[in-house]
């Protein structure tokens, strides 16, 4: 095993899926951990062996899927002869699971071809928890035989500016209703998180309850059609809703939280959420499907921070999600320090890299 690893991930400075995992885990081997030197990621540098360690977190944005089936297809092509030449030169391959499927039904059967062709060639399948890896090796048997790190669910103290403003401030700053109970849906407007349905079960909800209640979505809307579809329920009830479908500036994260009595997670994909984690991270109640690394998150942060729920979102759990007692103001909860569940981001980087070099053993 050489003294220095050199690892790489392909999106460890770019926030692609609209997460920053990556960023704020490789920001630390980058700065702060001895015996790693971090390398830009590149097929070509892969496939010469430039590499010990290459870290995937989502695969399907390494491959190339706006141009079409044929053109995603020999991107797929390419990228796995990339990546087999690699580990044949020495390197090891980590999936670093988040979404069971991709964010995006683009080039769907292209896409699930190369998922369950990459998933035969991982070293190691990183997992939040327990719960996570038994849906990704009913996914993906392959990984039945891959060697699982179990290391714990993410919070992101300290990530984002502002995250101590108090909920007047923020919502001030945002332009959103002082006196009404806000929920909120927050990040990347995709298909699988069921936002057209959460607004039209929501406007349901408030036409039943005396209540004063309000839902915020906030998250860049790449989809034209998707967008049009929110922005229809929107207009059929304006003082109900409001909308902010751009990339959400840092500056605005975690206000959004701090703004809002209660976060709304209505996905149908099991994820390792990193909504969920911001919102447990800034104090604010969060509800999502008992599903994935929602599961595990339970033995350790309970209600109210955290709350789940079975099947879909129902206009029940909103009327309990945005009760008088449920939208209390919370404060951090105590077993959220900073960086992670209990643990620093440089300690977590610490056993990251621990996973690597025991692949080399």
């Amino acid at each position: 095993m050489p003294d220095t690893l050199v690892v790489t991930s392909p999106h460890y400075r770019t926030y692609v899926a609209g997460n920053v995992d990556v960023s704020l885990l490789f920001g630390e081997l980058e700065k702060n951990v001895d015996g790693v030197r971090v390398a830009p990621f590149s097929l070509e540098s892969a496939a010469a062996g430039a590499y010990d360690v290459i870290h995937v977190y989502w695969p399907e944005w390494v491959i190339t899927r706006d141009r079409g089936t044929l053109a995603a297809r020999r991107s797929a092509e390419v990228v796995l002869t990339a990546l087999t030449s690699a580990r044949r030169r020495g390197a090891k391959l980590v999936w670093d699971a988040n979404n069971v499927r991709p964010h995006e039904p683009v080039c769907g059967e292209v896409t699930a071809n190369f998922f369950r062709d990459f998933s035969r060639i991982c070293d190691v399948l990183l997992v939040s928890n327990g719960s996570l890896a038994d849906e990704f090796i009913d996914e993906y048997p392959a990984l039945i035989s891959v060697r699982r790190a179990h290391l714990g669910n993410l919070n992101y103290a300290g990530a984002y500016p502002s995250e101590g403003i108090d909920r007047d401030t923020a919502r001030a700053r945002l332009g959103l209703p002082p006196d009404k109970r806000i929920a909120l849906a927050f990040g990347v407007v995709r298909r699988y998180k069921n936002l057209p349905s959460l607004m039209t079960t929501f406007r349901r909800f408030s036409l039943t309850t005396s209540d004063d209640v309000h839902l915020v979505v906030a998250g860049n809307a790449t989809d034209v059609q998707l967008r049009r579809e929110i922005e229809e329920v929107a207009a059929l009830a304006p003082d109900l809703f409001t909308l902010d479908l751009r990339s959400i500036p840092e500056e605005l994260v975690a206000v959004y939280f701090r703004a809002a009595d209660v976060v709304l997670i209505a996905t149908s994909q099991s994820v390792k959420s990193g909504v969920a984690g911001l919102a447990m991270t800034l104090g604010t109640p969060v509800w999502l499907p008992r599903r994935g690394a929602a599961i595990d998150y339970a033995d350790e942060v309970g209600r109210p921070a955290l709350n789940l729920y079975e099947g879909g979102m129902t206009e029940g759990i909103m009327r309990e999600a945005l009760s008088p007692v449920s939208t209390e103001a919370l404060p951090t909860p105590t077993a959220l320090l900073d960086g992670r569940l209990g643990e620093t981001w440089r300690s977590y980087a610490m056993r990251v890299l621990a996973v690597y070099r025991s692949l080399f053993e």
